[in-house]
């Protein structure tokens, strides 16, 4: 049976440990200004480099609501 679902998954072993602000949304599916208003919100927690501004991977999924395993979590799973 085809999977006819557009959704791509991934494991968080394929990904770096640390993703480049300006790369997160090749991984989740937002728009850099959304990345932007979660940090300054304090929603998502970044790391600085130097000059840049970098992102844990697992943040980064833990944020977007995607699991370990690359699959979109099921909110009522959490309740």
């Amino acid at each position: 049976m085809s999977n006819t679902d557009s959704t791509t998954t991934f494991t968080s072993a394929a990904l770096p440990p640390l993703i480049a602000r300006q790369d997160a949304p090749t991984i989740v599916p937002v728009s850099l200004p959304t990345i932007d208003r979660a940090i300054k919100r304090g929603d998502l927690r970044v790391t600085r480099i130097g000059r840049r501004i970098v992102i844990p991977t697992a943040e980064l999924l833990r944020w977007a609501g995607i699991d370990q395993t690359g699959q979109i979590a099921d909110p009522e799973d959490a309740a």
